[in-house]
């Protein structure tokens, strides 16, 4: 395995994005992406077997090689629940064309190259080559897990490094040539008995991880559980720790998703847009995350922007597929899923 996995990654990777996504985003391509992520259809109410009309959701996974957009995500017309990576080329009206198909939920995704793509699943990584049939398939160890939700969530690749989010294990790595695989404790099993996952994971300035930790467990009366952010110095291994102030930033969840860029920590918060400045975190205390105006009134009414999955920081605008609603509807049947497109400069 170890020649293949050579031969799969060449040379230490090192991300080529040398054709700006930018032309993609602004056009029809990127808009029939979105209009996938949300399907109205009948729905049972939780708890109950009554049947309203109302939607179902994915959320996109997106990973740019040098000259491709690759997306995954649930196929929301298929009635085998696959999940599908399709690729646009970085330009505009784009044609998406399918590349492969998987019966389990992926995770993350890792472009390494316009070949080949590094594909998480909540318990292995596979590195597939799109010109061949053959795949790698790494298994990621996990000797205790605490429930249907302790699992692995997220990426990031340095070198030929994998850091995983792994739930309650905190972060595993995965050397991609030696197949040697350890983690990085994060302190997610409690002395008080409460459990947290790491759920999301970036790496900032090549020098540390900033690692999205949710709670697993319930607060009690007077003890809570881990919710924030954790840093890892990735030359000592050293970890701090950033809990979030609840009353100012909320809780962060599980299917936060993160990007870091010039010095600030991107989040998509479940539909909440927010950032943390890397100089808050220097200091091992609650931090304070800003927060983003989704909801815009304009000449056609007021709508609320609910972003979904994976985004995009270029230059100085967000993107992302959102879930579109009227606010002055009373009903959220006549939802949309749209491209949300806002100045952040």
């Amino acid at each position: 395995m170890k020649v293949l996995l050579s031969i799969l990654l060449i040379t230490i990777y090192i991300p080529s994005l040398a054709n700006g996504v930018d032309d993609l985003l602004n056009s029809s391509s990127f808009e029939k992406i979105c209009s996938k992520t949300i399907k109205s259809q009948l729905v049972k109410l939780p708890g109950t077997d009554e049947v309203r009309q109302g939607y179902v959701t994915t959320r996109p996974v997106f990973s740019e090689s040098k000259n491709y957009l690759f997306t995954a995500m649930k196929d929301l017309n298929s009635n085998f629940s696959n999940y599908t990576v399709t690729m646009n080329k970085k330009e505009a009206n784009s044609k998406a064309i399918k590349v492969a198909s998987y019966r389990r939920p992926i995770k993350d995704m890792i472009a390494v190259s316009d070949e080949q793509l590094l594909l998480l699943f909540k318990d292995h990584l596979l590195l597939q080559s799109l010109n061949e049939t053959e795949s790698i398939k790494i298994n990621i160890p996990k000797p205790l897990s605490f429930g249907k939700n302790d699992h692995a969530y997220s990426m990031a690749l340095m070198n030929n490094i994998v850091y995983i989010a792994n739930g309650t294990m905190g972060v595993t790595k995965v050397d991609l040539v030696t197949e040697e695989i350890s983690n990085i404790d994060l302190g997610l099993m409690q002395d008080d008995g409460h459990l947290s996952i790491a759920v999301s994971i970036s790496v900032a300035n090549n020098t540390s991880l900033l690692v999205g930790v949710d709670n697993l467990s319930m607060p009690k009366r007077k003890t809570f559980p881990f919710n924030g952010f954790k840093k890892v110095d990735l030359f000592t291994n050293q970890v701090f720790s950033y809990p979030y102030n609840k009353r100012t930033s909320g809780v962060l969840v599980r299917v936060a998703r993160t990007i870091f860029a010039d010095d600030t920590l991107w989040i998509n918060n479940w539909g909440t847009i927010q950032t943390i400045g890397l100089n808050k975190l220097n200091k091992e205390k609650p931090i304070r995350a800003s927060w983003f105006k989704t909801t815009i009134k304009d000449k056609s009414g007021e709508w609320h922007y609910q972003p979904i999955g994976d985004f995009f920081i270029q230059g100085d605008h967000f993107y992302s597929c959102a879930k579109k609603t009227d606010m002055k509807a009373g009903s959220q049947i006549k939802d949309k899923s749209v491209v949300f497109k806002f100045k952040i400069k």
